[in-house]
Parts: structure tokens; sequence; C-alpha cells
């Protein structure tokens, strides 16, 4: 089994779709700031350097860590790349305003 065909079984599983799908969002800005980064010919440390912090800081923001990261250490990244950081807050939609505060799906017995 490649991974085309692995990809499109695990995901026709529903709650692998919706994890997939709230993942999403992240793994997008960390195609681009990894694409921008390229585009640039930039290193890894170079990028680190200019803002000020450490080369392993840029590794774990681009294999999608964002544990601890502050809006601020992204505005860094942005400007450095030479780009602009954009955060949303759009409503959810019906199934996804189903959800508590800590984004887990509410069950009602």
């Amino acid at each position: 089994m490649d991974w085309k065909e692995l990809r499109v079984r695990l995901l026709s599983d529903p709650e692998v779709r919706r994890h997939h799908e709230e993942l999403a969002p992240a793994y997008q800005l960390v195609a681009a700031m990894v694409e921008q980064r390229r585009r640039l010919g930039i290193t890894q440390e170079d990028l680190a350097k200019r803002m000020g912090t450490s080369q392993s800081v840029v590794s774990r923001l681009e294999s999608g860590s964002f544990v601890n990261v502050t809006p601020r250490t992204l505005e860094r990244m942005a400007r450095v790349l030479d780009c602009s950081l954009q955060i949303d807050l759009v409503p959810a939609t019906r199934d996804e305003s189903k959800r508590d505060h800590d984004g887990i799906a509410s069950v009602k017995a």
C-alpha cells in the first residue's frame, strides 16, 4: 500500500478525518513558513539568528510543534521572512459550535 492509498483509508474514518481537519491550519502555516524560508534562500540557522532565537526553536516550529509559542515569536518569524502574520477568528459551523471550550465535542445522553 502506498502513501496515497493509506491516506485515503485513514481519512475514511470520521474521527481521524476530524483530527486531520483540526490540524490543517497549523500545517498550512508550517508549509508556508518553510516555503518562504527556502524561497529566500536562508537556512534555519540564518532565520534563527535574524529572529534572535536558536535553530532548535525554528526546527520545532517547522515540525509543527507550537507548544509554548507566542504570537510575538510567530510575528518575528513572519517579519524576518518578509511576510505578515494574520490570525482570524471566524464563527464556527454548526457542528463545531457543539464543542465545549476545550475543543472537545459535547455529548448529550
